[in-house]
């Protein structure tokens, strides 16, 4: 399992929008995305739960990786 840091895009669990990690307190982690109507959104998860998919491939726009915020 790769290691959760700030600026990683991770999907929390298996599905779910790709977000930017923000911040990182303990084991948690602050996230930002974008809803499906365009409005900024953000929520602190627990680190476990998140994904990291850096490198997950995403439609035409080829590679999605690293976040910088």
């Amino acid at each position: 399992m790769t290691e959760v840091q700030e600026g990683d895009l991770v999907r929390f669990g298996s599905s779910g929008p790709v977000m930017s990690v923000t911040e990182i307190k303990g084991d948690k982690a602050s996230c930002i995305w974008f809803d499906k109507d365009g409005h900024l959104q953000e929520f602190t998860f627990h680190l476990q739960s998140l994904i990291v998919v850096n490198n997950e491939k995403r439609g035409v726009s080829g590679e999605i990786g690293r976040a910088h915020v």
